[in-house]
């Protein structure tokens, strides 16, 4: 017997994977589509991984924000580990770019993100070892890090099979 999926996902790593998960956990029946057993991985592989909500598109940040406490208990919402390492997350500006982190800080904090606006002197307390000079403002998230983007593409593959619930917050 074949079995029709309801969704195809076209691309397997991380995105596609993030997508395949949340579609399964609401009951979709769903397929991972990869033009190339090689470009599985590609984008991922080469991610930093960065895990904030700071950015300066709120088509980027609000996502981030629904979805960023779930890196901290990864493994009870997805099973395996997704590397996570909390390590604060920092975005520096110039004179020039000082207040538009500060309007970015704004409605960022609106989303629910842990983010603040720092003087150069008040971050290096924090962080002794950093040369600030040239920075004018610090936009900080004290619970930014960076995971492992394939341990965590690999993690959501297996959760999508299981078909684990769905942990995350939806959109409204």
């Amino acid at each position: 017997m074949t079995l029709t999926p309801d969704v195809s996902v076209l691309g397997s790593a991380v995105a596609g994977a993030s997508v395949a998960y949340g579609l399964t956990a609401k009951g979709a029946r769903v397929v991972l589509v990869e033009r190339d057993r090689r470009d599985a991985r590609s984008d991922t592989c080469n991610s930093a991984g960065q895990a904030r909500v700071h950015d300066s598109d709120p088509a980027r940040a609000r996502p981030a924000a629904l979805a960023f406490d779930t890196f901290a208990p990864w493994p009870d919402a997805f099973g395996g580990n997704c590397g996570f390492r909390r390590t604060g997350h920092a975005f520096l500006a110039s004179t020039e770019g000082a207040a538009q982190l500060a309007n970015d800080v704004g409605w960022l904090a609106e989303l629910g993100a842990d983010v603040a606006t720092m003087s150069p002197p008040e971050f290096t307390d924090i962080h002794p070892c950093l040369e600030l000079t040239d920075a004018a403002a610090v936009a900080y998230e004290p619970g930014g890090g960076y995971a492992d983007p394939v341990r965590a593409t690999l993690a959501l593959r297996a959760a999508a099979q299981a078909g684990l619930p769905c942990p995350l917050r939806s959109f409204r």
